[in-house]
């Protein structure tokens, strides 16, 4: 597989219905799996979320970016941003075997996101966040 898609988001919650529906689409035309397109909505859904509820420091509009492309039977979703700098890999596990009531709070999203993904990579460059999530197909 060589095809590449394309979606652009703006920051505004209401957004997080259509990324469902076009990971739904990308999905159907390079015959996903249930657990592939479970895998790849949920990581999203949870990145994009932070992305918009987090990463923006004004009240204007922004884009949001995520491209997928194929190569030797990976996936790569690559999400952009132009919100505050924040690499989420740098983040330290949680630690799940403490009570819920002794957990820090937040952290569990980038968790379930490195759990789900094969490998999860992120850059700084020109004032943008690049976060890449690489999920097997085969």
């Amino acid at each position: 597989m060589n095809k590449q898609y394309k979606i652009t988001l703006h920051n505004n919650i209401k957004e997080l219905t259509r990324l469902a529906q076009e990971i739904e689409r990308v999905s159907i035309i390079n015959n996903f799996n249930d657990a592939l397109k479970f895998n790849i909505n949920l990581s999203l859904d949870e990145i994009v979320t932070n992305i918009i509820s987090y990463g923006y420091k004004d009240d204007f509009s922004h884009i949001i970016e995520i491209n997928f492309s194929f190569s030797d039977n990976y996936l790569c979703i690559e999400i952009i941003d132009d919100g505050i700098e924040f690499n989420p890999l740098t983040k330290s596990q949680p630690n799940l075997e403490l009570p819920l009531e002794d957990r820090e709070i937040g952290g569990l999203g980038i968790h379930l996101v490195r759990s789900l993904m094969d490998k999860v990579e992120y850059e700084r460059k020109n004032d943008k966040n690049y976060l890449k999530l690489y999920k097997s197909f085969t």
